[in-house]
């Protein structure tokens, strides 16, 4: 994707997977909790609060887009 051209790459973490890719920018998103527990140093957007129904879908965007 990046060597298509894309200004950003939305990703969600694996276990032990972070991906960096120097020429484009990748956005690690999870709405995992034990991910966000495990691995939030690597997480650059939490939206577990989907799942506690602390957080609509659109803040959930606007949080990725902010």
């Amino acid at each position: 994707m990046a060597a298509a051209g894309y200004a950003f790459i939305p990703s969600r973490p694996a276990r032990a997977n972070v991906i960096a890719i120097r020429s484009c920018r990748v956005i690690k998103i999870s709405g995992n909790p034990k991910t966000i527990r495990t691995m939030g140093e690597h997480i650059d957007v939490d939206v577990s609060g989907i799942l506690r129904r602390d957080m609509t879908i659109p803040q959930a965007g606007d949080a990725l887009i902010a």
